[in-house]
């Protein structure tokens, strides 16, 4: 009798010990593979969307058929999803500073086989701020300052004629001790689909100015003019320009690259 029981609680512990290692083949096969995605191309043809895993470096690519788009510097991917038949979202966090949290949402796109950035935009910004000039831990406690600033999205319409994207802003200030907020505003922003050039914007305009161009891939910073008409997104104090097919952050002089081909 007691070999019967030591042989089934043998067979028990190995069957548990196959099944745990059977889950982890299977999340780390799905997770080394990244994510596919079908859409419906704004030509009407079904395609493909490969989201890839970080690798070491901590860069993203993303792929479809023979185009494919590059992040660098990032944490974590926080969602991936798609909004409707056209169009996917990529939420990623990126490094920031002590005590931050920092992320972008990403919009595809595809037309012709050609993958497109519809909207790419810094979506939430969280910062908890300990005053350490205070002389004990209660009050460097008592003086913590929290920010948050976060976008929802909202897509409507049924088509590239009729899409619109609602991006509601949720700004708030407040000390962490506090129940009560210094200060919180909220702000909608909709976004018209540009059918021409495949992505959303507050509208177009004429641009004839020198930038300094920091690029994506190597942070390296290089003079250039641009001149012509351009899909612009304007958040506020935020601003984002549509150059070359990449979504640059605008920055007074400065045009700030946030992908790269």
């Amino acid at each position: 009798m007691s070999f019967i029981k030591t042989s089934r609680t043998m067979k028990a512990k190995l069957t548990r010990m196959f099944m745990i290692t059977a889950l982890l083949i299977g999340l780390f096969a799905g997770t080394s593979h990244g994510q596919a995605f079908t859409i419906e191309s704004l030509d009407g043809s079904k395609q493909l969307i490969e989201v890839m895993p970080l690798n070491y470096g901590a860069s993203l690519t993303i792929k479809c058929a023979n185009t494919a788009i590059h992040i660098e510097n990032i944490n974590h991917l926080d969602t991936v999803h798609l909004l409707n038949k056209n169009f996917l979202l990529v939420a990623y966090s990126f490094r920031a500073g002590s005590g931050m949290h920092a992320a972008k949402t990403l919009v595809l796109s595809v037309r012709n086989q050609t993958l497109y950035e519809s909207m790419h935009i810094n979506s939430t910004f969280n910062e908890e701020f300990m005053d350490w000039s205070k002389p004990t831990p209660a009050l460097i406690k008592a003086s913590a300052k929290k920010t948050i600033h976060e976008a929802a999205l909202n897509l409507t319409g049924n088509s590239i004629g009729t899409y619109k994207l609602a991006i509601k802003f949720h700004d708030e200030r407040k000390l962490v001790n506090k129940p009560k907020p210094d200060y919180q505003h909220d702000i909608t922003t909709v976004l018209t689909f540009d059918q021409n050039r495949n992505v959303f914007r507050s509208s177009e305009k004429n641009i004839s100015q020198d930038f300094i161009i920091v690029g994506a891939k190597i942070k390296n910073e290089t003079k250039k003019k641009i001149n012509g008409a351009f899909p612009i997104i304007n958040l506020g104090e935020e601003k984002y320009c549509y150059a070359g097919g990449e979504w640059y952050e605008w920055n007074s002089s400065y045009l700030i690259q946030q992908s790269y081909r």
